[in-house]
């Protein structure tokens, strides 16, 4: 089925045959009328021919061949506009390049084209390959030189756009003069522009949308504003310049229109814009729903165009009213005056009335064809016999459309495996030829799927070359380096092999959809890392996002950064701008640069030849360390045959790398020290022992609860139980003075990699450690500064809790079986609570869904459930937090965890969803002032105290450090797990441990009740850790549920 082209007489330029006679006509007509906006510059058309005459010049003086081909590799300013012209003016054709692009993509591009010369900047020059000639706009000022008008027929070639390739390779399209000019001719036929319009230059240069948004005033004597790239990211700020230029032409993809909608109808005034031209991917009528409720449909004019860069932009039309909202259908309106469509099937055969088949574009805007392929050319574009008999020409699209009985296109999708996201066109096969290239994968193939977050997005299906998955961010990161940030697959799937059909070809059909993994290598250092790993995590639609990933590379994209920056800006209160995010895309770089804006002070290595003073922490653990309780230990069950000289040489090595693990604490003059022996003075640590297998539970808890001499030994020990020659347990011990609840996860991974190298016959090869527990020390010190200045982080810090505690109540109404207790160290084993994971997701998804984690949602569920027993509506919570908010202190051990209370406060009965944002405010408030230790904030506020209670907080809440897992001792299979010491140091302890699988999926949290035994019966505390678990089952179901009508019970 086609439609006919109709003749018209061309309008456009004064009937000019070329754009070099088009803008010399706008110029002769409007010679002080503004032609370009851009980054503060404003350049009439007189100002704008005058300085493109100049360039011109200057191309036509390095070029011989005449027609040559031009680069232009600029930034979006108003030199892009400049160039363009001047090229045109040399009688030379264009290649808009984009420094978007990587640099191995921009070398491809360049080897094909083959340009004479390339319009850059000095600061863009180093991308380019070596030996390319350039003109640098900010360094070239070549003296006087003559400019010669050139003779320029209307079939050369104006300009040569890349596209992506189905063989790897971007492939180059050349358009006529006369292609351009007749575009412009069919539009001014069917929508007048003149010279009062001014068009927005939002999209990139080197997409082809550009050539409607540059030409399209120049040739009517409008204005072009270019976007700056920064202002492309941020709609609000895209939306201020619309209103501040007084746009009336503006040119969007379908996706990009949405988002700026969003924005738009947070403002009550009008813009000037009187047509809004939708084009580059397919459009959802009822998307533009909003927009119609306030603009209408007739002041405004909304236009849905189709086309393709081989037909110069644009190749039908439709003009969207009201009434079209209504439509599920894709429609692409009818062909441009003098093109058509043909539609046929897989022989070039025209399909019947109302059947689907593939678009045939004829007219004239099919372009050239494709630079140095020739073969590719007779391809798609091919020779066909209009309904009058007469030869034409037409480009196979491979988009399939049917024509409707009201004489409407529809859209249908693509009959190859070129596809569209965000309007930017992706040959599969280009992106395909980068992966498997990849030394890490056999084959692979790339196919559009939708996430989680409703976004279209490239999944990458990978067979590994080896039988060994490649890592996805390694993936990733090297596919960047060759592909352009919107072809690199968004997440990768792992496959045997590639699924074909019967015909041996491969069946995308088949390929399964994906399930986005969890890549996380790190926890979080701080909550606001924590939070907005969340929040990354949500925008993309992935379980899980590890501070280190890139949001980009995980297939965000501008769209999505606005999304996030909203939600950053709704949970966190950060305002965070769209340019700071492409800047920073990872959660530690925007967390890192927010703490950088704080002003602190580098911690770096420092000499310590004397004697060390001792943290706070440490200071208070000394002046107990006789008592018991203030150790950790784990034991490793091992299966196999132990190498005992290996492991005792591993151990060493270990003790070694961690000097605060070889510290001893002796007391002089009256005051404890830190004095830390040399590495080379290290003695062998092991001690072996031979147990039976009933006796080996009971050695194991009594080496765990020796006390430790700490002026004369170091705080770790290690003992090795051997039962016989196939079963053994390794039991660590360190006291806190040395070592928290975090420092398991460096000091396990760091002895497995030992053990490894000494079975080798070798020392382990670490990198050094960037810092030591002793230059924390001194950098806490430099840190908090003289609490007498006012300035200081200690009085800023002390002066905050001093506020924010006052009023506190001195004691909580707990519901205690026995008073008058004063064994405040009195414990036994806990009481469990164990989430399974259908609840455990749920509670995830309330926490999503409310910005928070689930551990404020536990928290909160504490806090709820004693306000229901009676313990008050101000409830003092403790809660633990790492203190490892610097990198360096992230792979080293030692007790740099801090103990914070927050307030929680649930009076004037919440509902749950409130008493969230109350958790939350009060987390953010308490850890944004967590510098200062909390031994020296107890010794400032000198609460009431009692023997038998801790001070400022009779109840902790909160998760506990990840359990190591996965400690690898070669040869050896291992169990690793905790061993309680049986004392509790809150009146009530809620610990939380979320497990999730590989893939980030909740499994369910482990859940515990640590309670003093002088305090309260076990029986008491069961019922408790039931009624937690039965109200988290209620918040999960109803969380606008109001705490007076959960039922504690």
């Amino acid at each position: 089925m086609s439609m006919t082209p109709t003749e018209s007489r061309r309008s456009v330029g004064g009937g000019a045959e070329t754009l070099l006679a088009g803008f010399a006509h706008s110029v002769r007509r409007h010679r002080d009328r503004t032609a370009v906006v851009a980054d503060g510059r404003v350049l009439t058309y007189t100002e704008l021919d005058q300085a493109a005459e100049a360039l011109a010049a200057h191309i036509q003086a390095r070029t011989v061949v005449p027609g040559a081909h031009v680069g232009i590799y600029l930034p979006r300013t108003a030199d892009l506009v400049l160039a363009a012209i001047a090229v045109i003016k040399a009688g030379c054709s264009y290649i808009p390049l984009d420094p978007a692009n990587p640099r191995a993509r921009l070398e491809r591009i360049l080897a094909v084209a083959e340009p004479s010369l390339v319009i850059t900047t000095s600061d863009l020059a180093g991308d380019l390959p070596p030996g390319t000639a350039v003109i640098r706009l900010d360094h070239d000022r070549p003296g006087d030189l003559r400019y010669s008008p050139p003779s320029v027929a209307p079939s050369a070639c104006a300009y040569m756009i890349f596209t992506s390739g189905t063989t790897g390779q971007p492939k180059g399209v050349r358009i006529s003069h006369d292609n351009v000019l007749h575009l412009f001719d069919a539009m001014d036929a069917l929508f007048a522009s003149d010279g009062h319009d001014v068009w927005s230059m939002f999209h990139s240069f080197a997409f082809d949308f550009a050539v409607w948004e540059m030409w399209g005033p120049l040739l009517h004597g409008g204005s072009v504003v270019v976007v700056p790239e920064p202002v492309v990211r941020d709609p609000a700020a895209f939306r201020k310049l619309l209103r501040d230029q007084r746009v009336t032409v503006l040119s969007q993809t379908p996706t990009a229109f949405t988002q700026f909608v969003a924005e738009e109808l947070k403002h009550d005034d009008r813009l000037s814009v009187r047509r809004v031209v939708l084009g580059g991917e397919a459009l959802r009528f009822s998307s533009l729903a909003p927009w119609v409720a306030k603009y209408g449909d007739e002041a405004v004019e909304l236009i849905n165009l189709y086309g393709i860069t081989e037909t110069t932009v644009i190749s039908s039309y439709r003009r969207i009213h009201e009434a079209d909202l209504r439509q599920g259908a894709s429609l692409i309106g009818v062909p441009l005056p003098n093109s058509s469509f043909l539609l046929v099937d897989d022989h070039l055969r025209p399909v019947p009335a109302g059947d689907m088949g593939e678009i045939v574009i004829i007219g004239p805007g099919v372009g050239l064809g494709y630079h140095a392929q020739p073969e590719l050319t007779r391809q798609r574009f091919i020779e066909l016999t209009d309904a009058d008999g007469q030869a034409t020409r037409g480009y196979r699209s491979g988009d399939l459309a049917r024509l409707r009985p009201d004489g409407d296109f529809e859209y249908l999708g693509r009959a190859d495996d070129q596809v569209k996201i965000r309007g930017l066109r992706i040959e599969l096969g280009e992106v395909e030829a980068a992966l498997v290239r990849h030394p890490a994968v056999h084959a692979g193939a790339v196919a559009v799927r939708t996430l989680p977050t409703g976004d279209e997005a490239l999944v990458g299906y990978v067979v590994p070359a080896d039988g060994t998955a490649p890592d996805p961010r390694r993936l990733r990161d090297d596919l960047s380096l060759v592909l352009p940030g919107y072809m690199v697959p968004a997440t990768f799937v792992l496959l045997d092999v590639l699924p074909h059909t019967v015909n041996g070809k491969l069946d995308r059909t088949a390929l399964p959809d994906p399930v986005l993994a969890a890549v996380a290598s790190r926890a979080p250092r701080s909550l606001v890392e924590e939070l907005l790993c969340q929040l990354f995590a949500q925008v993309l639609g992935r379980p899980v996002v590890d501070p280190d990933d890139n949001f980009f590379v995980l297939g965000g994209h501008s769209l999505s950064a606005v999304r996030l920056v909203r939600r950053i800006r709704a949970v966190l209160g950060l305002e965070v701008s769209i340019q700071e995010l492409f800047a920073s895309p990872t959660v530690a770089a925007l967390a890192a640069k927010r703490t950088a804006a704080a002003d602190r002070p580098p911690l770096v290595r420092q000499n310590h030849r004397d004697a060390v003073p001792l943290s706070t922490a440490q200071r208070y653990l000394w002046s107990r360390h006789q008592t018991a309780g203030d150790q950790g230990a784990y034991v490793l069950h091992l299966t196999g045959r132990v190498d005992v000289a290996a492991l005792d040489a591993a151990l060493t090595d270990v003790v070694r790398r961690h000097a605060v693990l070889r510290t001893l604490f002796p007391e002089e003059h009256g005051t404890p020290v830190a004095r830390t022996a040399d590495a080379d003075a290290v003695q062998p640590l092991l001690v072996v022992d031979h147990v039976t297998g009933e006796k080996l539970a009971d050695s194991v808890a009594a080496v765990a609860e020796e006390p430790f001499d700490l002026q004369r030994n170091p705080a770790v020990r290690a003992r090795l139980f051997v039962v016989d020659e196939n079963r053994s347990a390794v039991v660590l011990v360190l006291h806190h003075i040395a070592a928290d609840e975090w420092s398991w996860q460096p000091l396990l991974r760091d002895l497995a990699e030992a053990y490894g190298a000494r079975l080798a016959g070798h020392p382990p090869s670490w990198q050094p450690l960037p810092v030591q527990y002793a230059d924390h020390v001194r950098w806490q010190q430099e840190l908090l500064g003289d609490a007498d200045d006012p300035d200081s982080v200690v009085a800023r810090q002390s002066a905050f809790w001093t506020g924010y505690l006052d009023g506190m109540p001195d004691a909580l109404a707990l519901p205690y079986d026995r008073t008058g207790a004063t064994d405040s160290r009195s414990g036994i084993d806990p009481v469990v609570v164990d989430i399974d994971a259908d609840l455990h997701a749920r509670l995830a998804g309330l926490a999503g869904a409310s910005g928070t984690t689930v551990t404020m949602v536990l928290k909160a569920s504490v806090a709820a459930l004693l306000t229901r027993v009676g313990a008050g509506t101000d409830l003092p919570l403790a809660v633990t937090v790492p203190g490892r908010a610097e990198a360096a202190l992230e792979q080293l051990v030692g007790p740099f965890a801090n103990t914070l209370v927050t307030r929680v406060d649930t009076g004037g009965d919440p509902t749950f969803a409130e008493l969230l944002v109350r958790v939350r405010t009060a987390e953010l408030a308490a850890h944004a002032h967590q510098d200062l230790p909390f031994e020296r904030l107890v010794e400032q506020l000198d609460p009431v105290r009692s023997t038998g209670r801790h001070p400022l907080a009779q109840v902790m809440t909160g998760g506990r450090p990840t359990m190591p897992c996965g400690v690898d001792l070669p040869g050896l299979g291992v169990a690793a797990e905790p061993i309680g010491t049986h004392t509790a140091v809150f009146d009530l302890s809620y610990r939380f441990v979320e497990r999730r699988d590989a893939d980030g999926q909740p499994q369910g949290v482990l859940g515990s009740v640590e309670y003093r035994a002088d305090l309260f019966r076990r029986e008491t505390v069961e019922r408790l850790a039931a009624d937690l678990a039965g109200l988290l089952a209620q918040v999960a179901a109803h969380p606008a549920a109001r705490l007076s009508q959960l039922d504690a019970r």
